[in-house]
């Protein structure tokens, strides 16, 4: 129970932490109950894109809704998102360790470039983009239930990065000052049965990751959630709009 409120006291902004006394050792093994935490976040949005779509035109309930993500966890996943592309972004000049050192640095840095600015604004309008097709596709509370659906999954694939990677700095050069524990093998079992489809997707990017700072860092974690959130919404959307002539 500890971890649930440790994992919801980091994912979002809400005071969880008040309701008992947590220890370090809850938030690093909060990796197993991050999807228990997208029930929270995946059901703010479909909350208020359920409750606002009936009184607002369905564009602005979409734009609400992302809203509510992003207040409610204080954009956590979305700061990742920028660091990643911000450090990313960058060319490779310099020797491996150069580039490993200087990715690090760019990351940790609180200013965000150009790279993040143009990855936001890509990935908010892919998004809503996204929402708006399903939404004309489906009944709203299917759309809703897809929503939530969507961020459980994100989150429980982008807790596979503390099986492959190992965390590229430690604790003490970490912005949040934490290091995450791996979690159980039947967690961990669980993972790999339902991967199929992101399989390349988490490949490229972990592999990505591990040539160019030899692992991860927890503003990986946040772009490895929006990235494949995002690819799932185009996968649901291809089988929305695909899949019954098939039938």
């Amino acid at each position: 129970m500890k971890r649930l409120i440790a994992a919801l006291s980091f994912f979002t902004r809400i005071p969880f932490w008040r309701l008992t006394t947590l220890e370090a050792r809850h938030y690093e093994n909060i990796v197993p109950v991050w999807p228990l935490a997208g029930i929270l976040t995946g059901g703010i949005i479909a909350m208020v894109f359920s409750l606002t779509q009936c009184v607002l035109p369905q564009a602005v309930a979409i734009v609400l809704a992302i809203s509510s993500r992003v207040l409610l966890t204080g954009g956590l996943h979305e700061d990742g998102f920028a660091d990643f592309c911000d450090g990313f972004g960058i060319a490779s000049t310099g020797s491996p360790e150069q580039d490993k050192e200087r990715t690090l640095r760019i990351m940790k840095d609180s200013f965000i470039g150009s790279y993040g600015v143009l990855g936001l604004i890509l990935y908010f309008i892919l998004l809503w983009n996204c929402i708006t097709a399903l939404a004309t596709m489906l009944p709203w509370w299917l759309t809703a239930c897809c929503i939530i659906g969507i961020d459980i999954f994100s989150k429980l694939m982008s807790s596979m990065i503390v099986f492959f990677l190992p965390y590229a700095r430690n604790a003490e050069t970490a912005k949040n000052k934490l290091v995450y524990a791996k979690g159980s093998m039947p967690y961990f079992t669980m993972l790999l049965s339902v991967i199929t489809l992101n399989a390349p997707v988490l490949f490229f990017l972990f592999r990505w990751m591990q040539r160019r700072i030899g692992g991860y860092t927890g503003d990986c974690c946040g772009a490895t959630f929006v990235i494949i959130e995002s690819f799932n919404y185009l996968i649901l959307l291809a089988l929305c709009r695909y899949l019954p002539d098939f039938l």
